[in-house]
């Protein structure tokens, strides 16, 4: 009975564990939400225009259909929040990348980096470059500006002590 219970309880944590964010319906939510409930609405639309705020509105709900959408479903509700310009609204991510670092990581995005880019990296005197991350180096991180509708810089795994971080995985990215 033990072993049954044992084996139930791991498939459930299992599943909980997998499920993904379906990011256009998290993102539709919460624009419903802000539309009939954030009493700034009308005042802000005024201020920016309606045709600005469908437009911006429209691009952002666009990236939720992308393949790695629900990486970046944080990110793209977030912008939809600062489209408000208020202090009244906010997001927080809550998540712990450290529980989900293995699911996290099989599922990245590759980015194709080569020895000419990582040559190029180590001389350069700007953001980019090439990091070594944590205090006993468990990764090797090349820093790439790579302008894009979700971010303007990636890091890219080089090299890791943790084998499900493969070389050319997106670690972060930032904007």
């Amino acid at each position: 009975m033990k072993n049954i219970l044992m084996i139930v309880l791991t498939i459930i944590v299992t599943k909980a564990q997998a499920q993904t964010c379906n990011c256009e319906k998290e993102f539709l939510f919460i624009k419903k939400t802000v539309e009939q409930n954030f009493s700034g609405f009308d005042d802000r639309i005024n201020t920016i225009s309606k045709e600005v705020y469908n437009k911006e509105a429209d691009s952002l709900l666009h990236l939720t259909h992308n393949k790695f959408a629900s990486d970046n479903c944080p990110v793209i509700i977030k912008r939809y929040i600062d489209l408000f310009k208020s202090h009244h609204l906010g997001f927080f991510d809550t998540s712990d990348p450290a529980t989900t670092d293995t699911d996290f990581a099989g599922n990245r995005p590759v980015f194709p980096i080569t020895d000419k880019v990582i040559q190029r990296l180590k001389r350069s005197k700007s953001w980019e470059g090439i990091y070594y991350f944590d205090y006993d180096s468990s990764y090797k991180i090349a820093v790439v500006k790579d302008p894009s509708p979700m971010h303007d810089y990636i890091g890219v795994m080089l090299s890791s002590k943790f084998p499900y971080w493969k070389k050319g995985r997106i670690k972060f990215e930032c904007w």
